[in-house]
Protein backbone atom coordinates (compact mmCIF):
# COMPACT_ATOMS: atom_id res chain seq x y z
CA UNK A 1 0.00 0.00 0.00
CA UNK A 2 2.68 2.40 0.65
CA UNK A 3 4.11 2.09 -2.76
CA UNK A 4 0.77 3.05 -4.14
CA UNK A 5 0.97 5.82 -2.06
CA UNK A 6 -1.57 5.07 0.55
CA UNK A 7 0.06 4.68 3.96
CA UNK A 8 -2.98 5.07 5.85
CA UNK A 9 -3.85 1.50 4.83
CA UNK A 10 -0.66 0.52 5.90
CA UNK A 11 -0.86 2.08 9.24
CA UNK A 12 -4.72 0.55 9.32
CA UNK A 13 -3.35 -2.92 8.82
CA UNK A 14 -0.27 -2.11 11.27
CA UNK A 15 -3.43 -1.01 14.24
CA UNK A 16 -4.71 -3.82 13.04
CA UNK A 17 -1.61 -6.79 13.89
CA UNK A 18 -1.24 -4.55 16.88
CA UNK A 19 -4.46 -5.35 18.69
CA UNK A 20 -4.50 -9.01 17.35
CA UNK A 21 -1.41 -9.44 19.55
CA UNK A 22 -3.27 -9.20 22.68
CA UNK A 23 -6.59 -10.62 20.85
CA UNK A 24 -6.84 -14.58 21.88
CA UNK A 25 -9.26 -15.09 19.13
CA UNK A 26 -5.87 -14.52 16.76
CA UNK A 27 -3.61 -16.84 18.89
CA UNK A 28 -2.36 -18.60 15.19
CA UNK A 29 -0.89 -15.25 14.63
CA UNK A 30 0.88 -14.54 17.92
CA UNK A 31 4.40 -15.06 15.69
CA UNK A 32 3.31 -12.37 13.60
CA UNK A 33 4.48 -8.89 15.34
CA UNK A 34 5.03 -5.64 14.12
CA UNK A 35 9.03 -5.18 13.10
CA UNK A 36 11.29 -1.95 12.47
CA UNK A 37 10.76 -2.70 8.44
CA UNK A 38 7.15 -2.25 8.83
CA UNK A 39 6.66 0.41 10.62
CA UNK A 40 9.95 2.66 8.74
CA UNK A 41 7.79 1.25 5.64
CA UNK A 42 4.62 3.29 7.10
CA UNK A 43 7.16 6.13 7.98
CA UNK A 44 8.38 6.24 4.79
CA UNK A 45 5.41 6.67 3.47
CA UNK A 46 3.85 9.51 5.34
CA UNK A 47 7.53 10.82 4.52
CA UNK A 48 6.45 11.04 0.58
CA UNK A 49 2.48 11.98 1.27
CA UNK A 50 4.01 15.36 3.46
CA UNK A 51 2.89 14.19 6.80
CA UNK A 52 4.83 14.70 9.20
CA UNK A 53 2.56 14.60 11.73
CA UNK A 54 0.99 10.80 10.83
CA UNK A 55 4.81 9.36 10.75
CA UNK A 56 5.43 11.11 14.13
CA UNK A 57 2.95 9.30 15.05
CA UNK A 58 3.87 6.30 13.68
CA UNK A 59 7.06 6.39 14.97
CA UNK A 60 5.70 7.20 18.72
CA UNK A 61 3.75 3.55 17.54
CA UNK A 62 7.14 1.93 17.42
CA UNK A 63 8.39 3.66 19.68
CA UNK A 64 5.93 2.25 22.75
CA UNK A 65 5.88 -1.09 20.95
CA UNK A 66 9.52 -1.76 21.90
CA UNK A 67 9.14 -0.05 24.77
CA UNK A 68 6.82 -2.83 25.61
CA UNK A 69 9.13 -5.35 24.71
CA UNK A 70 9.48 -6.08 21.17
CA UNK A 71 12.69 -5.97 20.05
CA UNK A 72 11.44 -6.28 16.90
CA UNK A 73 10.19 -3.02 16.49
CA UNK A 74 12.95 -1.31 17.59
CA UNK A 75 14.14 1.51 15.28
CA UNK A 76 17.32 1.92 13.49
CA UNK A 77 19.12 4.71 11.75
CA UNK A 78 17.16 4.54 8.53
CA UNK A 79 13.74 4.93 10.57
CA UNK A 80 15.37 8.19 12.18
CA UNK A 81 16.31 9.43 8.38
CA UNK A 82 12.86 8.55 7.11
CA UNK A 83 11.55 10.93 9.75
CA UNK A 84 14.37 13.63 9.52
CA UNK A 85 13.18 13.53 5.36
CA UNK A 86 9.33 14.69 7.09
CA UNK A 87 10.61 17.09 9.34
CA UNK A 88 12.68 18.32 6.02
CA UNK A 89 9.80 18.58 4.27
CA UNK A 90 7.60 19.82 7.17
CA UNK A 91 5.72 23.05 6.52
CA UNK A 92 5.45 23.66 10.23
CA UNK A 93 7.38 25.83 12.43
CA UNK A 94 8.17 23.20 14.73
CA UNK A 95 9.56 20.95 12.37
CA UNK A 96 13.31 22.28 13.11
CA UNK A 97 13.04 21.70 17.25
CA UNK A 98 11.63 18.39 16.72
CA UNK A 99 14.33 17.50 14.14
CA UNK A 100 16.61 18.36 16.78
CA UNK A 101 15.22 16.34 19.28
CA UNK A 102 14.83 13.49 17.12
CA UNK A 103 18.34 13.48 16.74
CA UNK A 104 19.09 13.33 20.18
CA UNK A 105 16.79 10.51 20.86
CA UNK A 106 18.52 8.38 18.24
CA UNK A 107 21.88 7.61 20.53
CA UNK A 108 19.02 6.53 23.50
CA UNK A 109 18.44 3.47 20.75
CA UNK A 110 21.90 2.89 19.79
CA UNK A 111 21.24 4.41 16.16
CA UNK A 112 24.48 6.48 15.22
CA UNK A 113 24.06 9.35 12.66
CA UNK A 114 25.46 8.58 9.20
CA UNK A 115 25.87 10.60 5.63
CA UNK A 116 22.29 10.55 5.67
CA UNK A 117 21.19 11.61 8.47
CA UNK A 118 23.49 14.48 8.28
CA UNK A 119 21.96 15.02 4.90
CA UNK A 120 18.61 15.07 6.31
CA UNK A 121 19.26 17.16 8.97
CA UNK A 122 21.21 20.52 7.03
CA UNK A 123 18.58 19.87 4.63
CA UNK A 124 15.50 20.63 7.59
CA UNK A 125 18.01 23.61 8.55
CA UNK A 126 18.13 24.42 4.64
CA UNK A 127 14.50 24.80 5.06
CA UNK A 128 13.44 26.51 8.19
CA UNK A 129 16.61 28.55 9.15
CA UNK A 130 19.01 28.90 5.79
CA UNK A 131 21.05 31.26 6.56
CA UNK A 132 22.81 28.68 9.29
CA UNK A 133 23.34 26.28 6.90
CA UNK A 134 26.79 27.13 6.05
CA UNK A 135 28.12 27.66 9.54
CA UNK A 136 26.53 23.87 10.38
CA UNK A 137 27.99 22.21 7.46
CA UNK A 138 31.62 23.61 8.74
CA UNK A 139 30.68 22.84 12.48
CA UNK A 140 29.34 19.22 11.54
CA UNK A 141 32.49 18.48 9.24
CA UNK A 142 34.94 19.24 12.17
CA UNK A 143 33.23 17.97 15.20
CA UNK A 144 31.40 15.09 13.71
CA UNK A 145 33.82 14.11 10.95
CA UNK A 146 31.42 13.98 8.38
CA UNK A 147 32.44 14.75 4.63
CA UNK A 148 29.89 16.56 3.03
CA UNK A 149 28.68 14.27 -0.40
CA UNK A 150 27.03 15.39 -3.69
CA UNK A 151 23.74 14.06 -1.73
CA UNK A 152 24.36 16.15 1.33
CA UNK A 153 24.32 19.62 -1.04
CA UNK A 154 21.09 18.06 -3.13
CA UNK A 155 19.39 17.50 -0.01
CA UNK A 156 20.44 21.01 1.50
CA UNK A 157 18.95 22.37 -1.79
CA UNK A 158 16.35 20.81 -1.87
CA UNK A 159 15.80 21.94 1.65
CA UNK A 160 16.70 25.92 0.23
CA UNK A 161 13.80 25.24 -2.63
CA UNK A 162 11.44 24.45 0.24
CA UNK A 163 12.19 27.24 1.79
CA UNK A 164 11.79 29.52 -1.71
CA UNK A 165 14.94 30.91 -1.50
CA UNK A 166 16.24 32.93 -4.23
CA UNK A 167 19.43 33.32 -3.26
CA UNK A 168 21.89 30.69 -1.20
CA UNK A 169 24.10 31.72 1.70
CA UNK A 170 27.47 31.73 1.08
Amino acid sequence: WVRQGQPQRAQSWLQELRKWQDDERHSDLGQIRPNNIMYTTIISGWAKAGSSEQAQGVLDMQLQDFESGNVDSKPDTTTFNRMLECFATSKRHSSLEEAENLLDRMSYYGCTPNDETWANFLACYAHHKPGRVPKLLKKLETEEGISATIETYNRILQGYAMASQMEVPS
